[in-house]
């Protein structure tokens, strides 16, 4: 649906479960959108416990930083 609408020109599906600080226990599926030419690598590292509120307001500036080179 997503390539066929054009609105992605590819996509990537990531299937998680685990002990996520989930109410109730599950599998889910992240379904990440990728564009010609986007450089995203994603690499996915072993769980090692929570995020601090600052390590993701951190990666959220990143994520939005329009400068930020994306290798």
């Amino acid at each position: 649906m997503l390539v066929n609408s054009k609105l992605c020109s590819d996509y990537d599906v990531i299937q998680s479960n685990g002990p996520y600080e989930q109410d109730v226990d599950h599998v889910h599926f992240h379904i990440i959108p990728r564009y010609a030419n986007d450089h995203v690598r994603i690499e996915l590292q072993p769980y090692k416990g929570k995020v601090t509120v600052e390590e993701l307001n951190e990666l959220v500036k990143l994520v939005n930083d329009p400068n930020h080179k994306k290798t």
